[in-house]
């Protein structure tokens, strides 16, 4: 592998050095701010050729997905700021993307161990491009007993001026050496915008949890969607759209199969979830890409859950399907939703277990994609799922649209961050 592609794996939140190897931390701090745990970091596309290289796709473009994997990055160290504090050796570390890999010091020992447990959403608001300077900031707005809810986000920057391109929110959990939750520091909104995000993270957690008591695998299909389906199934008998214009669910499965090498490891000696995200969001492309025959475009990435770590050493594989298209013109073009499971796979006993289940949807620049349509009931019920995926981000992103709008004019003379514009720490995970 090439230097850069050994710088590329180093994680945001592993440690190179402390003045011990056995050093601990206490955590008896029993609040903070969401300021304690801001992190910003520039990432200067424009003039970094090496960094806009590492990231450059075969469009010319950013590559997202490495992009998604610096967010989860991103999100753990915030996380260990916000319970180890900010005035530490190892806090400091955990935050720095150049910091060296977890194997260069096996001793490393933190009072906690902090995962992943979940993506709430990541929605990007504008396309990006390779020579756009980004600044990626976070802090965590919301906790739980051991949980903490990390808002991100991406700006573009130019002359100062910043304008948003993503907003995401991550859940991450902290456990001790035993393995079991462990309480973190709550936190105490202390500005209007901190509690506004607090808010929002609060109503996130609601919504989460709405969602799972109405998901198609408890409650059956809304009357309306009951007609929806049926509508297709005559279509499909009156051979409407004509074949070769409609696909089967199932006809539009891709597999890829892949070993976890140990260089993609974190502090835990697990595979880095952020890899795996990208690993999926890669996949999904290339599917949402053979299925419309254009070039897809990123637009969001729906709820993740983090089952189970996967070890280093096993093989993972990488099952994608689409599960709902919706042709329309527009800005933002046609519609596909692409469901990608991923599972650990045991080779003696033949078996497979889930570990994430991902879905992105993508738009089209085209006003007309192939359609779907379901054969079988598990199909339609996919197909309903990604309908409803769909319609809820379109609501979620015109009051995210209503939202900028009002932050926008409240900044006209006004820097809303707490941390100024130009104290920037240069974010160059892939370069060295």
């Amino acid at each position: 592998l090439t230097m850069l592609q050994s710088i590329s794996r180093r994680l945001l939140w592993r440690s190179k050095t402390l003045s011990s190897p056995r050093q601990r931390y206490s955590t008896v701090i029993t609040s903070r701010t969401p300021g304690d745990s801001y992190v910003e970091k520039l990432m200067p596309f424009s003039t970094d050729d090496k960094l806009r290289n590492a990231y450059v796709n075969t469009f010319g473009n950013l590559r997202i997905g490495l992009l998604l994997e610096d967010l989860d990055r991103l999100a753990g160290g915030i996380a260990y700021k916000h319970v180890l504090g900010q005035n530490t050796n190892v806090t400091k570390q955990l935050t720095d993307t150049t910091a060296a890999s977890a194997d260069d010091n096996p001793n490393i020992e933190l009072p906690v161990v902090i995962v992943t447990a979940g993506c709430d959403s990541i929605q990007l608001f504008k396309r990006l491009y390779k020579n756009d300077d980004l600044v990626m900031a976070g802090r965590v707005v919301a906790t739980g007993k051991s949980s903490m809810e990390v808002f991100l986000q991406v700006d573009t920057v130019h002359q100062n001026n910043r304008s948003r391109v993503l907003e995401a929110n991550f859940t991450m959990v902290a456990r001790g050496a035993d393995g079991k939750a462990t309480l973190v520091p709550t936190v105490v909104p202390t500005t209007d915008e901190e509690r506004e995000l607090n808010t929002d993270a609060l109503l996130n957690r609601e919504r989460r949890k709405k969602r799972a008591r109405e998901s198609l695998e408890v409650k059956a299909p809304t009357f309306e969607e009951g007609q929806l389906i049926h509508s297709l199934f005559m279509d499909r008998r009156k051979q409407q759209p004509l074949p070769g214009q409609a696909f089967d669910l199932q006809a539009t499965k891709k597999q890829s199969v892949i070993v976890m090498q140990p260089q993609k490891k974190n502090i835990h000696n697990k595979i880095f979830g952020g890899y795996l995200m990208r690993l999926a969001f890669e996949h999904a492309w290339a599917t949402a890409w053979v299925f419309t025959g254009a070039q897809p475009h990123f637009r969001a990435v729906d709820e993740i859950n983090f089952l189970q770590p996967v070890e280093i050493g096993t093989i993972c594989t990488f099952n994608s399907m689409v599960t709902y298209a919706h042709s329309a013109e527009g800005e933002k073009g046609s519609l596909v939703v692409v469901e990608v499971v991923a599972c650990v796979v045991e080779p003696a006993s033949r078996t497979e277990k889930r570990t994430n289940t991902f879905y992105f949807t993508f738009s089209i620049n085209q006003p007309t994609i192939p359609a779907l349509q379901p054969l079988l009931y598990d199909d339609a019920i996919k197909y309903l799922d990604g309908k409803r995926r769909c319609d809820e981000q379109h609501e979620e992103e015109l009051k995210d649209h209503e939202k900028l709008k009002r932050k926008t004019k409240k900044k006209a003379n006004k820097q809303t961050l707490h941390t100024p514009k130009l104290k920037l720490d240069h974010f160059c995970p892939r370069t060295s």
